[in-house]
């Protein structure tokens, strides 16, 4: 048997990196933000109103390969059948929302011919990616958590998902400094996505528009010790959460080095990233029974 002193062969493997993506050591399924449709009215669901979309493959292999969860512990998802952009089927599972508590995230700028980058590039596309543990809610009231997600979001979306948990962050702040201090706001479970009994739509773009559902957190009127107590991870899912943040470390940092701007000369204008439209505050939510 061949062996080799821990230390050494923790740096050896990192030292080689054979392929040309770095992956997280741990699945998660990726959930991505769905865009209503006003025609689809009569299917309604996250299809009409907008919210979360996850490929069944993904979704199977999750639930029943590496959770291994009860059937029942589904967080509101319904199969559904989209179809893409070149006109292919695709089996997916969606929520109009989903209750996450997010981890840790990564921000880049995508290009047309592939390219991503860290920083803002001319004509780039914002992409937000977040790490998030997913629960299921019970009838009596109480959480289970399910595993480990990938939230993305591009675009206006992703400044939109952005603005959602630091909304969730500012609503939280004063009960959390009173009933859990020096706990962030992200081990208390958060609802993201669509929500109300009306579509909410808003147009963005500046030179061709187009009609985007956005994705918001939902704040509930008062949060209350109880309220708060009550979305609290656990103090065992907190540790895991911690855990998944180390092992997230390589793929957080992986486009760290990628600087797509040329160093500004004093002929030379710095690029700034487009500005995003404020968009009206949605406090019609239906409560949600937390």
């Amino acid at each position: 048997m061949i062996t080799l002193p821990d230390d050494v062969s923790a740096s050896l493997n990192t030292g080689m990196q054979v392929g040309s993506a770095i992956e997280l050591p741990f699945f998660t399924p990726t959930f991505w933000f769905l865009n209503g449709d006003a025609r689809l009215l009569q299917v309604g669901g996250a299809s009409y109103f907008g919210g979360w979309a996850v490929s069944k493959e993904h979704w199977d292999r999750a639930t029943k390969e590496e959770w291994f969860t009860d059937p029942s512990e589904n967080a509101g998802l319904v199969e559904t059948n989209l179809v893409t952009s070149d006109n292919k089927p695709l089996e997916t599972c969606t929520s109009r929302s989903l209750i996450v508590a997010p981890m840790c995230s990564r921000l880049t700028w995508t290009t047309q011919d592939g390219g991503r980058y860290i920083e803002y590039v001319p004509g780039g596309r914002q992409h937000l990616q977040v790490i998030a543990l997913l629960a299921s809610r019970h009838e009596d009231g109480s959480f289970n958590a399910l595993g480990p997600v990938m939230l993305t979001a591009k675009g206006f979306q992703a400044k939109n998902l952005q603005d959602s948990f630091a909304a969730w962050d500012r609503a939280t702040k004063s009960i959390r400094q009173k009933v859990a201090p020096n706990v962030p706001a992200w081990c208390f479970y958060a609802a993201v996505g669509t929500f109300g009994t009306e579509r909410k739509q808003v147009m963005v773009g500046k030179t061709s528009q187009k009609a985007i559902t956005p994705v918001s957190c939902y704040i509930p009127k008062q949060i209350t010790e109880d309220t708060i107590t009550k979305l609290f991870v656990g103090q065992d899912n907190a540790a895991s959460m911690a855990v998944y943040i180390e092992a997230a470390q390589e793929w957080l940092h992986a486009y760290d080095a990628r600087k797509a701007q040329p160093q500004p000369s004093q002929t030379q204008a710095v690029p700034q990233p487009p500005t995003y439209d404020e968009l009206p505050p949605f406090d019609d939510h239906e409560p949600l029974p937390y």
